[in-house]
């Protein structure tokens, strides 16, 4: 018999922010067969439509497509059974772009991410601001 340890929350959000960065072939290991994303961003809507890890390599690489530059980073995880939060921050000082979000997952058993809900913000959210209060 084989057992599978479940993913901690910590390798889950580490995992995420490398698989935004371009290392897609962690999608598997990050998301379930049924994996949805869905983005407050009308523009990235297509993404809706994507089904599990394959499709959202796909489309991280598509998106990362001409954005080389693009610099992912956690800035607080916060978590709780089932469900997990990331704030992240976004940079391409090459591209002048700075922006912040907050991703919501849900989480399967094993700890890998069934569903997420991404919003990015043209306010940057930098690692020094105090985002525990």
């Amino acid at each position: 018999m084989t057992t599978t340890t479940p993913l901690t929350v910590s390798a889950l959000l580490d995992g995420w922010a490398r698989l935004w960065n371009g290392d897609l072939g962690l999608a598997p290991t990050l998301v379930t067969g049924d994996f949805t994303i869905r983005f407050g961003d009308p523009a990235l809507a297509p993404a809706d439509d994507g089904r599990g890890p394959d499709a959202l390599a796909a489309f991280v690489g598509a998106f990362r497509a001409g954005r080389g530059g693009l610099r992912y980073a956690t800035v607080l995880a916060r978590s709780g059974p089932g469900h997990a939060t990331s704030v992240w921050a976004a940079d391409d000082d090459a591209a002048g772009l700075h922006v912040g979000g907050i991703d919501l997952l849900d989480l399967a058993a094993d700890g890998r991410a069934r569903r997420v809900w991404s919003v990015t913000a043209r306010r940057p959210v930098a690692a020094g601001h105090d985002l525990t209060d």
